[in-house]
């Protein structure tokens, strides 16, 4: 090696032991450089961490080993010292039990925010449904799936069959929730849903609007209105279209673009925009004028909407 630029280096390692440093190693800008606790040829080399070391002089001079045998005596005494620290102190634990804290504790974080959901659910739920009791609002989201739309129009559409009275605790929820679950399977299976409907199906719907269209008068306002989403939420749209007077041929139809929203926003806002329609439209005050007009009718006029949602039917 050259005299004047030895191959090792003495150098301070950060527990202010002297150590030596592979001088080509240090020089090279690597994150980990060579380096041993003696300067003899056979003494044994580690690797560290370019940050743990300092060309300070160390505060207490480490003893040089006189023999390769001794230095890995004093080697292995360190390590065993270093291993029971760090199992008395309670922040060197063991990798498995960190793990397994740390999973403990993201599982109840998740469990947590689980629970706030479903009373969040809870809750928009009641807002709607004031009547209901809290605890047949838990039972029908959980029927639901925690689904509050689904829920919600299962609520409206069996009320008649759902006793939620607020003072009656000793009521059995359980079993008129799944009763009135019962009916409303019965009534999708014979009418299906849209899209979906056999011939049988399709003639049955067809027959039931017949007999609803039949039952409006002929000088009543009618609305047909629907709404909906890709996705839900997702991009939204309504639109209506306004009969005054059941047979008119001249109907007004509108449709718009909402933007990100959920199908219950659609469906509720087709039914805002056939009555705001009803109400501004420039040639709306002239047809109500006639309806008003015919014989039978008096001053009042019925209007009539038409909604497939039964969430929008029941709010």
């Amino acid at each position: 090696s050259d005299i004047s630029m030895p191959k090792w280096v003495p150098m301070t390692w950060k527990s202010a032991d002297e150590v030596y440093v592979n001088q080509t190693s240090w020089k090279s800008e690597q994150t980990l450089v060579e380096f041993k606790y003696s300067q003899d040829s056979d003494a044994k080399i580690y690797k560290g961490s370019r940050s743990k070391l300092s060309t300070d002089k160390p505060k207490t001079k480490r003893s040089t080993p006189k023999s390769k045998t001794k230095t890995r005596t004093k080697s292995k005494s360190r390590s065993k010292k270093k291993t029971k620290s760090r199992k008395k102190s309670p922040s060197h634990s063991s990798p498995t039990n960190n793990t397994t804290s740390s999973s403990n504790s993201n599982s109840a974080y998740q469990q947590s925010q689980e629970n706030e959901e479903k009373q969040r659910k809870v809750n928009d739920f009641l807002h709607i449904a004031v009547g209901c009791d809290r605890s047949m609002a838990a039972n029908l989201l959980r029927n639901a799936q925690w689904d509050v739309q689904n829920a919600l129009e299962f609520y409206f559409k069996n009320q008649s069959n759902i006793h939620c009275d607020r003072d009656d605790e000793n009521h059995n929820t359980n079993s008129h929730a799944d009763a009135a679950q019962t009916q409303c399977n019965k009534e999708e299976i014979k009418y299906g849903k849209a899209g979906t409907r056999t011939d049988e199906q399709q003639k049955l719907v067809k027959e039931k609007f017949d007999e609803l269209f039949a039952s409006i008068a002929d000088n009543a306002i009618v609305c047909f209105t629907d709404g909906a989403c890709r996705g839900n939420p997702g991009p939204a749209g309504s639109g209506c279209v306004v009969l005054y007077g059941k047979h008119s041929q001249n109907a007004v139809h509108k449709s718009i673009a909402l933007g990100l929203h959920t199908n219950n926003v659609s469906e509720l806002y087709a039914i805002g925009l056939a009555l705001h329609i009803i109400e501004c439209h420039p040639a709306s005050m002239e047809r109500i004028h006639k309806l008003r007009q015919l014989p039978g009718n008096g001053n009042k006029i019925s209007i009539h909407v038409l909604s497939d949602s039964k969430y929008s039917i029941g709010v």
